[in-house]
């Protein structure tokens, strides 16, 4: 528990450190490939059908690649919902 104690009024203690000068200090290994705030994707669609007379359909396109380490994307239509993970 004091442990845990310490570790925290040391994180109090430094809160006020700018982002920048964090990342000046650790110096991470920059790859430009790399989306540095975030490798998680998700998009939520959702298509109401207003009357019977709408005609659309969802079209599923496959971009051969990924720019996230994981995509989620929920697809909803009148009652059908699809969930696409890649």
């Amino acid at each position: 528990m004091k442990k845990s104690i310490d570790s925290i009024n040391q994180y109090i203690k430094h809160q006020e450190v700018p982002f920048t000068e964090i990342i000046k200090a650790i110096n991470p290994e920059r790859n430009l490939d790399d989306n540095v705030l975030f490798n998680i994707h998700f998009a939520y669609q959702y298509f109401p059908k207003k009357n019977k007379e709408d005609k659309y359909e969802m079209l599923s396109i496959d971009y051969g690649n990924s720019k996230f380490d994981l995509n989620f994307w929920v697809e909803v239509e009148g009652e059908n919902t699809k969930l696409v993970l890649t």
